[in-house]
C-alpha cells in the first residue's frame, strides 16, 4: 500500500512533467505561428525552436560527441566535488577540535567564502591551463567552504546529553564516534553534498566558458561564439538533464541512508 508521501511525490512528478510539456509546446507554437515575432524580430535567431534543439542533441548523441562532452564535464565535477569535500572535512575537523585554530583562520575562510568563486576562473585557467586541472580547481573553490562550514556546524550539533549518557555507559571513543558523531555528520554532510554538487557543476561550466577543449560549457560557448543559439539551448538542456539526473541519484541515496523520512 502506497504511503501518502509517495502518492504526493508521484502527483508532483506528473504536474512537473505537464508544466515542462506545456512550456515546450508554448515555445514551439510561438516559433511555428510567429507569436514571438511580436516580441523580437526574427525569433528563430534568438530562440531557435524545440525541433531544432532536439535534432541537434540527437545528432550529437549519434555522433558520440555528446558522450565525450558529458564525460569531461561530469568527470571534472565529481573530481572537484570529492577533493573539495575531503579538504573541507579535514580543515573543518581541525578547526572544530582547536578553538585557537578556528579563531586564527576565521577571517581567512570568511573572506574566501564571501569571494565570488567565478572571479577565480581566469586566474586558475591561466595558472593550470585549459585542461582538466583548471576545471577541477574551479569546482573545488565553492565546494570547500560548504563542507568546512557543515563539518564545524555538525560537530557543534552533537548532543551533549547523549554524549554524556554514552560516557556514563563506559562507551569507547570508537563507539561514540560510530553511534553519535558520524550519524550527526552524515546528516549535515548529505545536505552539503546536494548543495555542493550544483556549485561544482557551475564552477566546471564557468571554466569551460573561459577556455576548454570540450565539455557541455564548451557547447554553449561555441554556440555563443558562432551566433548559433541552437547550440546554446542544446547545451542548456543537456546541463538541466545532467543536474536532474545527479540530484535524483542523491535523493535515492538519501532515502536509503534515512529511510524513516518516508514514513513520517
Amino acid at each position: 500500500m502506497n504511503s501518502p508521501i509517495l502518492t504526493q511525490r508521484r502527483q508532483a512528478r506528473v504536474l512537473q512533467a505537464a508544466l515542462v510539456g506545456f512550456l515546450l509546446l508554448l515555445w514551439d507554437f510561438g516559433i511555428r505561428f510567429d507569436w514571438l515575432a511580436y516580441v523580437v524580430p526574427n525569433p528563430t535567431f534568438w530562440f531557435s525552436s524545440p525541433e531544432a534543439v532536439g535534432s541537434l542533441v540527437w545528432r550529437l548523441i549519434e555522433g558520440g560527441q555528446l558522450a565525450r562532452h558529458l564525460g569531461l564535464t561530469l568527470g571534472a565535477t565529481l573530481a572537484g566535488l570529492a577533493i573539495g569535500a575531503v579538504l573541507g572535512i579535514i580543515v573543518g575537523l581541525v578547526m572544530a577540535v582547536s578553538r585557537d585554530v578556528e579563531l586564527a583562520f576565521e577571517p581567512i575562510w570568511a573572506a574566501f567564502n564571501a569571494l565570488p568563486k567565478i572571479a577565480l576562473a581566469p586566474a586558475l585557467v591561466a595558472a593550470l591551463g585549459i585542461g582538466l586541472s583548471s576545471k577541477v580547481a574551479i569546482a573545488v573553490a565553492p565546494v570547500f567552504p560548504v563542507f568546512l562550514f557543515n563539518t564545524i556546524a555538525g560537530l557543534k550539533d552533537v548532543s551533549v546529553t547523549i554524549l554524556n549518557s554514552l560516557k556514563l555507559m563506559n562507551a569507547s571513543r570508537m563507539q561514540v564516534l560510530r553511534m553519535l558523531v558520524l550519524p550527526t555528520l552524515v546528516r549535515w554532510h548529505y545536505g552539503a553534498l546536494r548543495i555542493s554538487l550544483g556549485l561544482a557543476l557551475t564552477g566546471v561550466v564557468v571554466g569551460e566558458f573561459v577556455a576548454a577543449r570540450g565539455g557541455v560549457g564548451f557547447i554553449i560557448q561555441y554556440g555563443f561564439g558562432t551566433f548559433n543559439v541552437t547550440w546554446c539551448y542544446a547545451g542548456i538542456f543537456v546541463l538541466a538533464a545532467l543536474a536532474l539526473a545527479t540530484d535524483a541519484v542523491l535523493r535515492i541515496g538519501q532515502r536509503w541512508l534515512t529511510p524513516w523520512q518516508d514514513v513520517l
